[in-house]
Parts: C-alpha cells; structure tokens; sequence
C-alpha cells in the first residue's frame, strides 16, 4: 500500500470515527445557513426568530453524516459533480429550502450552489469582511475565481467601487453594515461614559489574519508594531494591543477549540519570535485578548487606532474615531482604500511615521475626518435607528 492512498485511507478512517452518522435524510427547513463557522454570531443577532437547517461545508467542521436510501441516491445522480459536492447537492434537494443564506461571502462552494440552483432556490450572502485586497491580488496573478453571489450584502458602499473591476457577478445588492460590529453594540450596550478615553494608541494585531501572501503582510504588521512600541514609549503614551485570538486559560466554552488553541499559540509564538526580549516583555504588558468585544472596545476607548488592513479600521468610523491604516509591503493590494492623513501606503522611516501620529494625535475627531471628505456610508453603513441585524431579518423573512 502506497503512502499517499495510506494517508487518504487513514484521514477517512478519523473522519467517520469523528461524525455522527444518520440513517436518515435531514428534515425539510425553509431557510439553510451555509457554513458554520459564525453560527455563534447569527444566532445572537438575526437568527433568533427562524427555524433553519446549519449546513455544515467544511470538512473538519463537519458532525453529522446522513446515508439515508435518498440521500446515497442521489449522491450517485450528481457523481458528475464529485463525491463531496455531489452528496451537498443531495442534501439541499432533500431539505428543499427557500433560501441559503452564508456568512462566508467569498467561499466558493456558495458560489458554486449559487449557480447550480439558480432560478430554483434563493442564495443570500452577507459580507464578513474586507475584499478589495483578494480582488487585486487575482487581478494581479490573473486568477479567476468567477464568484456568483445571487444577492450580496454589502458593508458600505465602497464595495461598489471594490467589486467592480472583479470578475464578481452580484445581481443585487443592498448595504446593511457589519454584522460583527452591530453584535459588539448589542452585547457592550455601549453608552457615553464607557467610551470614554481609556489610551493613547491602540494596535489591531492582524496576525494571521489574510490567506494571501501572509509572511508579507505579518512582516509589513512587525514593522508597524515596532514603530508604535517605539513612539509610544518614547512619548510615554497609554498604549494596548487588541489580539487576534483569545486567552487559551478561557477557551472552555469555545466551538472548534482544536483549532482555536492552535490560532493562539500561532499568534503568541509569532511574538516571541519577532520581536526583541523588551519589545515582548512591554507587548505582554500592553496585550487584550479577543473576545467578540475586547477589539471593539480597546479602538473606540482609544485616541487613535492604528492596523494593517483589518476591517475594524473601517467599522469604527461609524463612531467617529480617528485611525491610521498602514501597509508596509510592497504590495499596493494592501492599500487602504481611503488617501490621507488616515493612511500610509507604503513602508515609510519612522520619523515620517511618528511625524504622523503627532499630527493626528493633534486634531479633533472632527477636523480629522473632515479632512477625508467621506460620503455618508462609504467605509461602513450605520444606521442607529436602524441596526444591521433588523435589516438582515427583515430581508430574510421577505424571502420565506
């Protein structure tokens, strides 16, 4: 027996000792949430009132299995497609849904049900998160991915802009804002007095956070980070760094802990090997462990936020709070997609970097975003009367 086919035999071996399996075919549900991964998220804003069948696509978050008589026929009906998609394609026919509704905007698999169904079942996408630097990387490396979302919904109405030169087909669009920011308002009730300034400078650790050119972007982060810990002590500022990953001393109650362990000794191990036995030791300090709202808190509690590309830099402008985006690659891909004084789209010396945030540092949050001339909505769609969830399930109940 050849290694390979071993290996393959073995990881199937695991998988079915891992998964429930049913002898019976899933019960029909209007509504399929595709994907599990924010299943936690859904469920604490919009979901709360529908009944609805979770999807489960990816493999290692896969617990259940039907081999029900239908269910294998008709897995054997779209063989064509492949095994796995074949049997996914079985699934949705049996639970015969009204809608799909996803939380991964850009997997491919939606994409691909999308097509397979269109006219026959409505798919619903709703955006996680930045896009604008895949879509210039595949434009880049003229890769075509060909994503077909039905009806996406939109965080603010740069996507416009950024999905345009894609090859993206979006029949209709709506902007409802991010969901993750409208959860973190619903959970911290935030009111005046808890927004008050808490420090100076905050980071957003983007350890790990994008598939494309990692290294580059974590080595890009590094070089931020090493600036900030610089001017921070250099003009005694109260400063913190928003985590990525969570405590690994709380994850009792986390879904998928294998892999969210595993994230947060990557990010932990990542600082110990990229910075200096000072930098870790004030790093150490200075850290806030994520949760779905210490990031949150930590940039609107602080006077200036500063990050790579992460999405929250966008999400904060709805308070009016003033930042810096940095990419210190060489890639333009990572550019923030606003010019000015809240960005530096290139590695600059760190005199210019700290020329910068003295600048900033200086200027009201009005004067500051006065400067960019945003249109209403255009980084971030925020309605407080209004809240992105309400607009979701609204949205959804039309289609069921």
């Amino acid at each position: 027996m050849n290694r390979p086919f071993k290996n393959k035999l073995l990881f199937i071996v695991k998988f079915f000792l891992r998964v429930k399996i049913s002898f019976r075919s899933p019960k029909k549900s209007d509504l399929i949430i595709f994907d599990n991964t924010s299943i936690d998220l859904f469920e604490k804003t919009f979901l709360k009132k529908f009944q609805y069948f979770i999807f489960e696509d990816r493999y290692y978050l896969i617990t259940k299995i039907y081999l029900s008589p239908k269910i294998i026929y008709n897995t054997i009906k779209y063989i064509q497609y492949g095994l796995k998609r074949a049997y996914k394609i079985s699934l949705i026919r049996l639970i015969n849904p009204k809608l799909v509704v996803t939380y991964i905007h850009n997997s491919e698999n939606f994409s691909f049900f999308a097509k397979l169904f269109n006219n026959e079942i409505n798919f619903l996408a709703i955006q996680n998160g930045n896009s604008y630097h895949k879509i210039k990387e595949n434009n880049y490396r003229k890769i075509s991915r060909n994503y077909y979302i039905p009806h996406l919904l939109k965080l603010g109405y740069f996507e416009d802009e950024s999905f345009k030169n894609s090859d993206w087909k979006i029949k209709k669009s709506d902007y409802v804002g991010s969901l993750r920011f409208d959860s973190f308002l619903n959970q911290s009730k935030i009111k005046n007095e808890k927004l008050k300034k808490k420090y100076d400078l905050c980071i957003l650790s983007d350890f790990g956070a994008w598939e494309i050119d990692e290294e580059v972007i974590n080595n890009g982060f590094r070089d931020i980070t090493k600036f900030a810990i610089r001017y921070a002590i250099t003009n005694k500022l109260k400063f913190v760094i928003a985590l990525k990953r969570g405590n690994p001393k709380n994850f009792k109650n986390v879904k998928n802990l294998p892999d969210y362990i595993e994230g947060s000794r990557d990010e932990q191990l990542w600082y110990k090997n990229n910075f200096s036995k000072e930098e870790l030791v004030y790093l150490k300090k200075n850290f806030v462990y994520n949760d779905s709202i210490s990031s949150y808190m930590c940039a609107l509690q602080s006077e200036v936020t500063i990050g790579g590309i992460s999405t929250l830099l966008r999400e904060i402008t709805a308070y009016k709070k003033k930042f810096l985006a940095c990419n210190f690659t060489s890639n333009t891909a990572y550019d923030f997609p606003v010019s000015g004084i809240c960005s530096l789209n290139y590695k600059c010396k760190y005199f210019e970097f700290s020329e910068r945030l003295d600048h900033i540092l200086k200027l009201s949050d009005l004067s500051f975003f006065g400067s960019l001339k945003l249109k209403k909505d255009y980084l971030i769609k925020f309605d407080s009367q209004n809240s992105t969830s309400s607009q979701i399930e609204n949205i959804i109940k039309k289609y069921l």
